[in-house]
C-alpha cells in the first residue's frame, strides 16, 4: 500500500482531532485505510461534491422494510469501490434505537492486510 497520510477524524464525533501540540494529528497506513472506509459508509451517496460516486444510497435503503440482503450489497459495493479492497469478508448488521444501523465489517486489502472496523449510520 502507498504511504496513505490523513487527517484523523474521530469516529463518535466526526471531527477532525489535533495532537497533545494542537496540531492536526494525521493517520497513516492501515489506521488511514480503516478511517477511510467507515467514512465512505457514513458519507450518503452524492453528499461529496468532490465525488458524487462516494458513498451509500442511503435514502433510497431507509425505507420500512427493505431487506437486509440488499443493504449488505450495498455496503459491499461500496467497500468494493476502494481501489485499495480486494475482497469484503463480512458484514454484520444490528439495528440500534434511534434509527442507528450499526456495520460491522471485514475486509482483505491488495497488499494482504485484514481490516476489521465498525460504524453506525443514522
Amino acid at each position: 500500500m502507498s504511504n496513505l497520510l490523513s487527517f484523523h477524524v474521530d469516529p463518535s464525533t466526526g471531527d477532525i482531532e489535533f495532537d497533545e501540540h494542537q496540531r492536526l494529528r494525521i493517520v497513516d497506513g492501515i489506521e488511514a485505510q480503516a478511517q477511510r472506509l467507515r467514512l465512505r459508509l457514513a458519507t450518503r451517496l452524492g453528499e461529496w461534491f468532490l465525488d458524487n460516486t462516494f458513498g451509500v444510497p442511503w435514502l433510497a435503503l431507509v425505507e420500512k422494510g427493505t431487506d437486509d440482503r440488499l443493504i449488505e450489497a450495498e455496503i459491499r459495493k461500496a467497500l468494493m469501490a476502494d481501489d485499495q479492497v480486494k475482497l469484503v469478508e463480512s458484514i454484520r448488521l444490528s439495528r440500534l434505537p434511534n434509527r442507528v444501523l450499526h456495520i460491522e465489517f471485514e475486509v482483505r486489502l491488495e497488499n494482504g492486510e485484514q481490516v476489521a472496523e465498525e460504524v453506525d449510520v443514522e
